[in-house]
C-alpha cells in the first residue's frame, strides 16, 4: 500500500468482525507499515455502567483492544496470501501482549488517538506495537500485540 487509506466508520464496521457495543475505533488510516485511529469515549457505552461504576472511566483493558481492532483492521485490508487469499474474518485471534503500560485515566468525553507500528506481518502472525495518546499526551502503551489469523 503506497497511499494512505481512509476509512469512517461505517467502512471500519464492515471490514472488521466487530460491532457495537464491542468496536473500539470511529474512523482509522492505513499507512504502509502503520495505522491510525481515532475512538472517542461517548459514555454511553454498556461497559461503563459496571466498570467503576461511581467515576466512568474507559478501562485500559478496552484501550488495549481498541489497538488490537486497529491491527486487526490493519491486517484485513493490507494482508494477502501468496495465492491471492484475503485474511479469514472468522480466523483472527489474539495471542498475547506485553509491556502495557497505562500512563493515565481515559475519561467520558475524551477522544483517543490510536497509533500503531507492524513489527512483522507474516503468516499466520501478526506483530504491532501501538500507543494511545488524549490531546497529545500520553495514555496508554502497549511494546507489542500479537494476533494469529488464517486466510479465506
Amino acid at each position: 500500500m503506497s497511499d494512505s487509506l481512509q476509512l469512517d466508520y461505517a467502512e471500519v464496521l464492515e471490514a472488521t468482525p466487530y460491532a457495537p457495543p464491542f468496536l473500539f475505533l470511529d474512523e482509522a488510516t492505513l499507512g504502509e507499515q502503520f495505522a491510525t485511529g481515532i475512538y472517542k469515549i461517548k459514555g454511553n457505552e454498556p461497559v461503563l455502567e459496571g466498570h467503576l461504576a461511581h467515576k466512568r472511566i474507559f478501562p485500559a483493558s478496552l484501550a488495549s483492544e481498541s489497538l488490537g481492532q486497529l491491527g486487526v483492521l490493519y491486517l484485513v485490508k493490507n494482508a494477502t496470501s501468496p495465492e491471492g487469499k484475503k485474511v479469514d474474518l472468522k480466523n483472527i485471534v489474539f495471542t498475547s501482549a506485553d509491556g502495557i503500560r497505562a500512563h493515565r485515566i481515559c475519561n467520558v468525553g475524551e477522544t483517543l488517538e490510536l497509533e500503531i507500528k507492524i513489527k512483522r506481518l507474516r503468516y499466520p502472525m501478526i506483530q504491532l506495537g501501538g500507543k494511545i495518546t488524549v490531546d497529545g499526551k500520553k495514555a496508554f502503551f502497549v511494546e507489542q500485540i500479537t494476533l494469529a489469523f488464517d486466510w479465506a
